[in-house]
């Protein structure tokens, strides 16, 4: 199937206006309680058909509500340590789906990809991610064609170590939504028809504008009528801040097609993620990294850093790359990204231009272009304010406008693939097996770092709390520089100190955890320069 129409897979449904009441359709912890699933218990999975839910049919025309019976199934399956299964079918869904906060995972899956169909004509979120979930091989239909059509996917505030692959989503505002997710995977996923394919932010602009309110929720004033403004302050870096919110961290995203999106393919607020071999068509933007200082209070400083987007394709697309307040960003081999005369393009009604940029950027202290450049002719190659960029951008025409502080040098810059005997990202999974040894040992550094270059860390793990619950991700960053031999190096904290340390010592790099109890801890490398 052409992975940008999923034409075929539009199903007519139901009375889209008839009210439903989903009172009852949440997750509930069975506790041992009996279930009128009918389910094999040899089996390691939970058919959604064993615990009610019918397949919709056309003759006769019976589109049942399937969302209690999911939701139990959903359910059932967590108490049992089972998954749940989709089988080939349309199922109605006209109730959000929640899936457990936990620390064990669950998984959803279905028979067959393009078969396997949860369908709604409701304004709804179809499914509520959250910690450690796993989604698969299913597709999730909005066939609304007016008014608010929800999201596909919202993953849970604060929700981590998720995975998302092989689904394909059609016709809703969003198709993947979530506020400060760290560590998610999401992969061979097709989005089409939506405002936005992947919007993942902070949780800051929940707060805005920072408004003090009293039990009731209501705004504070002072003696004169002004609203009282909460303070806001850095506590991590450029992860935390107080009274602000939390931000996306660590995502990676491979092979996404999106297209057909009114308002961008990927909206992001993060740090420290990857985008790879992705694409986007027929789209005002195709990758937006951008930072909400709108809600920071004035001169604060706030950027996003260490985000990468590698072999990216994008075709008939205003602007392919928009970043504002992005900090450092990497982008290698887009070969695949192709200007051309500008045109206009209709989607879902709305007019847009498209190949017009090729790199847009505000407020965003270095962006790196490596690799091989991008084709095709654009009205404009770069525009950048207060910017500054480097490498061979590429394309056969379009102007290169710099405003305030913008600064472009196009000398070319070695692919990632040349650069030391470091794989460009690398991942060690550390096993502390729930208690921290004084040091752990994770990896040799005459094996993996090399003379006169730099890497990042980024560690994450959570604590295990004294009722065997976890807490919040813990997170911490570093920057390593090598000088000319590995003997010379600098090891210098960028955010979360008090969490994670790293020292080397006797030829190995070591990490050490502040707390006593972890699980699920992780270290990605990344060559930087």
């Amino acid at each position: 199937m052409n992975k940008f129409l999923f034409t075929s897979l539009l199903l007519l449904a139901g009375n889209a206006n008839a009210t439903t009441d989903c009172t009852n359709v949440k997750y509930i912890d069975l506790k041992g309680t009996s279930s009128h699933c009918n389910s094999n218990i040899s089996l390691d999975y939970v058919s959604i058909e064993d615990c009610g839910a019918t397949a919709a049919t056309d003759n006769p025309i019976d589109n049942t509500d399937d969302s209690s019976a999911i939701q139990h199934a959903i359910n059932y399956a967590y108490q049992q340590q089972k998954n749940v299964f989709i089988p080939k079918g349309k199922f109605q869904v006209d109730c959000p789906l929640q899936l457990p906060s936990s620390s064990r995972a669950i998984k959803i899956y279905g028979e067959e990809q393009y078969l396997s169909i949860l369908q709604t004509d409701k304004s709804i979120n179809v499914i509520n991610a959250s910690n450690f979930s796993e989604l698969a091989n299913f597709s999730i239909i909005q066939n609304k064609n007016t008014g608010d059509k929800g999201k596909a996917i919202t993953i849970d505030f604060g929700s981590s170590f998720s995975k998302f692959s092989q689904l394909t989503i059609n016709g809703f505002d969003k198709g993947v939504y979530g506020k400060w997710v760290v560590e998610n995977r999401f992969q061979d996923i097709l989005i089409d028809n939506v405002k936005i394919g992947i919007e993942l932010h902070s949780n800051v602009n929940d707060y805005a504008p920072y408004v003090v309110r009293d039990k009731d929720g209501y705004p504070i004033k002072d003696k004169d009528g002004n609203v009282v403004m909460a303070q806001c302050e850095v506590l991590q870096g450029w992860n935390i801040f107080n009274n602000c919110g939390w931000f996306n961290n660590v995502n990676t995203f491979e092979n996404i097609a999106i297209a057909n999106a009114t308002e961008a393919g990927f909206k992001l607020t993060a740090m420290g993620s990857g985008i790879n071999s992705s694409s986007v068509k027929n789209s005002p933007v195709g990758v937006w990294l951008k930072a909400p200082t709108e809600f920071l209070p004035e001169n604060t400083e706030f950027n996003l850093f260490n985000n990468i987007i590698t072999d990216f394709k994008s075709e008939s697309v205003g602007t392919v790359f928009k970043f504002e307040h992005a900090g450092s960003v990497r982008i290698d081999d887009v070969a695949g990204v192709k200007g051309g005369d500008s045109t206009a393009l209709i989607i879902n009604g709305e007019t847009i231009n498209t190949n017009t940029t090729l790199i847009e950027a505000s407020d965003t202290a270095t962006i790196n272009v490596t690799g091989s450049p991008a084709s095709g002719k654009w009205i404009n190659k770069v525009i950048l304010t207060n910017s500054t960029l480097t490498g061979d951008i590429g394309g056969q025409e379009g102007k290169v406008e710099l405003k305030d502080k913008g600064f472009y040098f196009p000398k070319p810059v070695s692919s990632k693939y040349q650069r030391g005997s470091l794989p460009f990202e690398k991942t060690y999974n550390v096993n502390f097996n729930g208690v921290n040894p004084e040091w752990q040992f994770l990896f040799n550094v005459n094996e993996v770092l090399s003379p006169n270059e730099s890497y990042q860390f980024y560690i994450s793990f959570r604590q295990v709390l004294v009722n065997n619950s976890n807490g919040a991700p813990k997170l911490a960053g570093y920057t390593l520089v090598v000088g000319n031999s590995i003997s010379e190096y600098e090891i210098k904290a960028n955010y979360g100190e008090n969490e994670a340390k790293l020292i080397i010592e006797g030829g190995e790099m070591k990490i050490k955890l502040d707390y006593t109890q972890v699980d699920h801890s992780k270290v990605t490398v990344k060559q930087i320069k």
